[in-house]
């Protein structure tokens, strides 16, 4: 039931910035009304990438996000992400789902400047598409998030540090997480950018579980942004190492991506 209405407000939230995109993604500036803002931003991803790995259970990564600012107060904001992913493989057809993955969260901010701190609430559903699954795989973290915009010169940066713990977990043996990420955005015309980004996760690990120490995953992408009238365009290479890439077996997989990413209601 939970990944039937994580799935279902995922696509709440991906109509609702189709229909119309009106913030920049992760907006820390402050709400231009004296007074409280209802739904004042929506911002959609849709992306899909080829996997480069000699491995049949691994082929594609597609995922749908909806991101939505519930109430902006001025000095913070109610915010709720949605995500789907699923993995494609080749094992029973060209294109076989075998997996997908569902996250939500939800945090409310505290603008600082060019800064956001927020508190966070975390939830990760995991299942296998077209095969008999008989428990149960997801976490539940709470924790804290820092945001900064800068722009140096003609770049524009965005970073994010995040520290959670786990309050609920099934079948998995994580204990907390920390992650960073950083991007960078360049413009070389009005309609094209070139991007990059980087991050780090740190996993900590009940060693009385399944015996492992501390995980470490890790992504970095490099690409071309195309700006459209309501819309842009992504185009990227990327490396990821990710921990525990299969449901049910643990261990972290690494491959190259070639993909694309469609997004509204960013720049």
């Amino acid at each position: 039931m939970r990944g039937v209405a994580a799935f279902w407000l995922v696509g709440f939230l991906v109509t609702a910035s189709a229909a119309r995109a009106q913030s920049p993604a992760g907006s820390q500036t402050s709400s231009s009304s004296s007074g409280p803002q209802f739904l004042p931003g929506y911002r959609a991803r849709l992306s899909a990438a080829r996997l480069d790995r000699n491995e049949e259970a691994y082929k594609w990564d597609a995922r749908i996000s909806g991101d939505i600012d519930l109430v902006d107060y001025g000095r913070g904001r109610i915010n709720i992400f949605g995500e789907y992913e699923v993995v494609l493989g080749s094992e029973l057809r060209a294109f076989d789902p075998n997996q997908s993955l569902y996250t939500l969260d939800f945090r409310a901010t505290h603008r600082l400047g060019r800064n956001e701190v927020a508190g966070l609430f975390h939830h990760i559903s995991r299942h296998l598409s077209d095969r008999a699954k008989t428990l149960s795989v997801d976490w539940n973290l709470a924790g804290a998030e820092f945001q900064r915009t800068e722009a140096v010169g003609r770049i524009q940066m965005e970073g994010r540090f995040r520290g959670a713990w786990i309050v609920r977990r099934t079948y998995v043996d994580y204990r907390w997480q920390i992650d960073g990420r950083l991007r960078l955005l360049r413009p070389m015309t009005p309609r094209i950018r070139l991007l990059a980004e980087g991050s780090i996760d740190f996993v900590g690990i009940d060693s009385s579980i399944a015996g492992r120490n501390n995980q470490v995953g890790a992504y970095v992408e490099g690409g071309t942004r195309f700006a459209g009238t309501d819309g842009s365009l992504d185009l990227i290479l990327a490396f990821e190492r990710r921990v525990d890439a299969d449901v049910l077996a643990r261990g972290p997989k690494t491959w190259v991506m070639v993909g694309f990413r469609l997004l509204s209601g960013e720049r």
